[in-house]
């Protein structure tokens, strides 16, 4: 049996935002092709605890947050 080639990570991490968790489970699902470390954060006041933390790669938003 022969190993698929292991795609390259364009991203070192991703932070998604996005507070419909249907939609946060699709999404997450399609980034993990391109990033294996993928974060979620359900909320703007989550998304800055997370980005107090550390600097993702790539930042995708929900523009229809609660709580922007």
């Amino acid at each position: 049996m022969t190993k698929e080639p292991q795609q390259e990570q364009l991203f070192e991490e991703v932070l998604l935002i996005e507070d419909e968790d249907s939609h946060a489970l699709i999404i997450s699902r399609a980034l993990k092709l391109i990033c294996s470390n993928v974060k979620r954060a359900a909320s703007f006041a989550a998304a800055k605890d997370v980005l107090a933390k550390s600097v993702p790669t790539l930042i995708i938003t929900d523009l229809n947050l609660p709580d922007k």
